[in-house]
């Protein structure tokens, strides 16, 4: 068997290689280099042993396969790529539906009236609260009453929604329980009637 130095080219790694092999004759040699995953020579010359230092050639691979770490990049950028595209397409569509409420969004007034059976005390606060919205507002309860025991709540803010109903929610130290009502609302502005809260 002769010894031979050449030098070929890997297209699965794009890299020139220097190296020695055996064979009967060039030819042979030629289809020993083309086996391995060489798919041009440059140069197949006799060897000198004293000249030339051997190089290994490439470990073998599958005709079809293709470089491994180029194939691993190419599939971390395009995963890369498709998480991107998701994110972009998930946050679109979560601020679509926020940009469509403020563009609809119109201002809503609230007028709620009534009349407390007892007076509440100074620390008690009261609360209006509209479930459908979400919205609320509070205040102390005494700020609402306008005369005697008559109170008065107004409220105006910006909503896609006109809501059908609101909660007033009365908060007291003396109450063993907070005390709640549901006040229906119609006509333009919304209006409410309480009546006579008994509270305590």
């Amino acid at each position: 068997m002769k010894q031979f130095h050449f030098t070929a080219y890997d297209a699965q790694r794009d890299r020139w290689f220097k190296g020695k092999v055996s064979g009967a004759c060039r030819r042979s040699v030629k289809e020993t280099l083309k086996s391995l995953g060489y798919s041009r020579i440059k140069s197949l010359e006799p060897a000198n042993e004293t000249f030339l230092e051997e190089i290994s050639p490439p470990p073998v691979m599958n005709k079809g396969s293709s470089n491994p770490w180029v194939s691993k990049r190419n599939q971390i950028a395009g995963l890369l790529v498709f998480l991107g595209l998701i994110l972009f397409a998930l946050n679109w569509s979560g601020l679509q539906p926020a940009r469509d409420r403020l563009s609809t969004a119109k201002e809503v007034e609230v007028l709620v009236e009534g009349r407390f059976h007892t007076l509440p005390g100074e620390s008690a606060r009261l609360m209006i609260r509209f479930p459908e919205l979400p919205y609320q507002r509070e205040l102390a309860a005494l700020e609402a009453v306008q005369k005697a025991k008559d109170f008065q709540l107004k409220s105006k803010f910006r909503s896609s929604r006109v809501p059908s109903y609101c909660e007033l929610i009365l908060n007291s130290p003396n109450l063993r329980e907070t005390s709640r009502v549901r006040v229906t609302l119609s006509g333009t502005p919304l209006r409410g009637q309480v009546g006579d809260w008994v509270w305590n």
